[in-house]
Order: C-alpha cells, then sequence, then structure tokens
C-alpha cells in the first residue's frame, strides 16, 4: 500500500560529492541562503568549531551533482544514512546534540532522579561509535567529560551486560562466566567467560553512555595493556541509554585491531605526575 511519500534518490546520485562541496554549502548557509531543509533536531555537523544542521549541508553540497535543489523527501539523515556516512568518508564529523558533554542541565536533572531496575541489555547491530574530527589529516578525538554519575551508570551498565550473557550461559552458549568487575578486582576487564563450544577465553571491558552515541570514552592503563596482550579475546561492551529501562550494548572485538587500523585513535588526556629520583 503506498504511504504518499515519494521515493528517495538512490545512493549512486549521490556519488561524486568533493570535500569542496560541503565547504562551498557551509559557505552558502552561513551566507543565509534559501533552502528547503530546517534546523538539525539529533545531530549536529561541526565545522570548525561550529555546528550545522547536516541534512541542510548535505542537501546544499549535493546540488551540483544532482543538478537541482533538493528538498528533505529526498534523501535521509540519521545514523547509517547516505548522508551521514557521505560525510564521515570526506572527514566530517556528525556529533549527537544528547552526548554527555552536551546534556543540557534539564537533561542532567532527569538523569539525577533515581534509576529502576534494569532488564537485560539489548544487542545492537550498528556500533555506536561517532567517527573523529579529522583536522589536517590527522584524527582528533572529541572532548570527553564525564557524566555526573559516571560510576553509578557504569555499575548499572554492567549489570545489565551481566544480565544479558547468563541468559546466554543459561541456553548453554558460554560458560563459567564470571564478573570480577564486582569481586573487587581490576585485571583490565569487567566480565569474563569462556565460549562453546571452542572454550574461547573472553574478557569484556564495559564502556556505559547515558547517550544514544558515543563521541569518546576512556580507557585505563590496565585496560589498554588487556586490549594489546589477548587481542581478538578482548572486547568492550559499549552501552548505550544506560539510564534507560532497557540499554543497548555493542560488543566490539578485538580493540586493537581498531587502533591498528585507525579506525579508533587514542590520545593521552591525563598525564601521571610523581617525583623522580633523588639527585645524586
Amino acid at each position: 500500500m503506498s504511504t504518499g511519500r515519494p521515493p528517495r534518490l538512490p545512493s549512486v546520485r549521490f556519488s561524486g560529492l568533493l570535500a569542496q562541496d560541503i565547504e562551498g554549502a557551509i559557505a552558502r548557509f552561513d551566507a543565509g541562503e534559501i533552502h528547503n531543509f530546517g534546523d538539525s533536531t539529533r545531530y549536529d555537523l561541526v565545522y570548525r568549531g561550529m555546528r550545522y544542521p547536516p541534512k541542510a549541508i548535505f542537501g546544499l553540497a549535493t546540488e551540483r551533482i544532482v543538478g537541482r535543489k533538493l528538498k528533505p523527501a529526498d534523501f535521509a539523515g540519521g545514523l547509517g544514512s547516505i548522508c551521514f556516512r557521505a560525510l564521515a568518508r570526506l572527514g566530517y564529523s556528525v556529533i549527537a546534540k544528547t552526548a554527555i558533554d552536551d546534556l543540557s542541565d534539564d537533561t542532567v536533572e532527569k538523569a539525577n532522579k533515581p534509576l529502576g531496575e534494569p532488564k537485560p541489555a539489548q544487542p545492537q547491530s550498528r556500533c555506536p561509535l561517532l567517527p573523529s574530527i579529522s583536522v589536517g589529516g590527522a584524527p582528533q578525538i572529541q572532548c570527553v567529560r564525564l557524566s555526573r554519575r559516571a560510576k553509578e551508570l557504569g555499575d548499572r551498565a554492567e549489570k545489565c551486560v551481566y544480565r544479558q550473557l547468563k541468559a546466554e550461559q543459561a541456553a548453554g552458549r558460554i560458560a563459567a562466566l564470571r564478573w570480577p568487575a564486582r569481586e573487587g578486582q581490576t585485571p583490565g576487564w569487567d566480565i569474563e567467560y569462556e565460549e562453546l563450544p571452542t572454550r574461547v577465553h573472553r574478557r569484556i571491558e564495559v564502556k556505559g553512555f547515558l547517550a544514544k552515541s558515543v563521541g569518546a570514552f576512556e580507557l585505563t592503563g590496565n585496560e589498554l595493556k588487556a586490549a594489546l596482550k589477548y587481542r581478538s579475546e578482548f572486547g568492550l561492551a559499549i552501552v548505550t541509554e544506560s539510564g534507560s529501562p532497557q540499554p543497548r550494548v555493542f560488543y566490539l572485538w578485538d580493540v586493537a585491531r581498531w587502533f591498528a587500523d585507525n579506525r579508533l585513535v587514542r590520545e593521552p588526556l591525563v598525564w601521571a605526575v610523581r617525583a623522580g629520583p633523588t639527585p645524586a
């Protein structure tokens, strides 16, 4: 049955888009050029410290290759869309308006209310990591700011993942499930288990976030060492919407490979400083 919505343009119509098109669209947007797009609702394109509605910029930028003015119905926006994929491919960063470092006071106030008992985390297939900002060809990590309830939300995220894995153990797909973090141990991961039938020992470090997507996160020295040592046997459980009744989780395995492929970049956020050896 027809929905009455005109069909979107095929992705091939947007091939050939260049970074110059995006920069030209931003200049036209700044100059106040009239277009068919409204303001952004959930995500912003970041360019030289300024925020822009990504769908509007993409729509203006693709006029050259499509040959006419575009409308919102011509293409989709949002995570996984041709719009966001093209912007990421050209080195532009799109960030969620509700990222932890951008939480409004109202949102923080809601997050400070008592959290109900969570259900097991719900697996998701799409990685919630946002692309890094590219400056002079080098990827730059977006600013990290912890939620005011980082410890509580982190514990909650671990609990959700553990409950999910308990269901896997009950179904006979894993064995020897342990939660070292709950026992006060800090080996570099929070949860571990054996995968069946291979008996591969898996180690999982859980990272919990209030937002639906993740700009950046922190790894301790122990966690980074474990990632580099155990490689494919070490994974991150990235838990988004951790304050909701049923958070979502994405398992990112072989973090060392992600570093090697530059799909993740690491930068020092702080340095530990201590007294040096006593002068002779």
